[in-house]
């Protein structure tokens, strides 16, 4: 059985520590973690690691998961994209643009307005499009 799984990391991992605890066999499961912020290439050695006592739970119960994850492309099409969109939302909309993609969202000067939550980030750079 195949389970596509797109939540943040830590939802995730907490899902495979009861996947686990439940008993459920490992080769009859492959879970295919989807991670749309890439942040399981902060700590990509050891996605399940927390420092916590579910460590070695988290640590079997990966042996069936799968991390599909993108890498910010690094070609100056690319670039050039970036930066006009920077210029473009600070010029046109007084919005600063941060470089990271896991934090892709917009952020008004001087106090809450859109990109100031999960849903206005998301929806804030989805309208972009790249050539």
């Amino acid at each position: 059985m195949v389970v596509f799984s797109c939540c943040s990391p830590d939802v995730f991992r907490q899902m495979m520590v009861r996947v686990h605890q439940a008993g459920l066999p490992a080769n009859e499961y492959v879970f295919l973690y989807i991670d749309v912020f890439g942040d399981s290439l902060k700590n990509h050695s050891k996605p399940w690691a927390r420092g916590d006592p579910d460590d070695l739970v988290a640590k079997e119960a990966y042996q069936s998961v799968k991390i599909l994850t993108y890498r910010e492309p690094q070609n100056k099409e690319y670039q050039d994209f970036v930066s006009h969109l920077k210029t473009d939302a600070l010029k046109n909309f007084n919005f600063t643009i941060d470089d990271s993609l896991g934090r892709r969202g917009a952020a008004a000067p001087g106090g809450p307005g859109p990109g100031t939550n999960e849903e206005d980030k998301i929806s804030s750079t989805q309208s972009a499009r790249w050539p």
